[in-house]
């Protein structure tokens, strides 16, 4: 009989909490944010000003060997988007969740599911760990930065 209250007593909880939280407003820029932080397993990225040379030098040559096959660094298409502008674009944790977690992204993200319906093709998972990931985020946000100048210069839209 205890552990029914116990039940009972975590579920009245549990409503007043859900009740509690007012629901989103249908804001598209707060949507974004939304699909942009939430999906995969990154959730916080702390990126270095000024940028890690070290780890810029890394994500060129992960790019080179992985990436340019696909992808180019300035914003023309190949099989997949342009990387020019993306870290203006997106956030760390978007970027390091699509490389990580493409599966996850493409199912429950509208924006990696956008560009999967725009390039017809989903990007394969190239079995990277979180240090490489981190390496290829750093080389991208040098490249926007002699591309399309930083995140107050250049695009902010998706």
């Amino acid at each position: 009989m205890k552990n029914l209250a116990f039940y009972i007593i975590l579920f009245g909880i549990s409503s007043l909490l859900a009740c509690s939280v007012p629901p989103p407003e249908n804001n598209q820029d707060e949507q974004i944010e939304s699909d942009t932080t939430v999906k995969g397993n990154v959730t916080y990225i702390d990126i270095s000003d000024p940028l890690d040379v070290e780890l810029i030098s890394e994500g060129k040559i992960i790019f080179e060997k992985r990436c340019d096959n696909c992808h180019r660094s300035d914003s023309i298409k190949l099989i997949g988007p342009g990387w020019a502008g993306i870290t203006n674009r997106r956030s760390p944790e978007w970027i390091m969740n699509m490389i990580l977690n493409v599966g996850v992204m493409v199912e429950h993200d509208s924006i990696a599911h956008q560009l999967l319906d725009e390039n017809d093709v989903k990007m394969p998972d190239q079995n990277l760990g979180v240090d490489k990931a981190r390496a290829i985020l750093e080389f991208m946000r040098a490249n926007d930065l002699k591309t399309v100048g930083s995140k107050d210069e250049g695009d902010t839209k998706n």
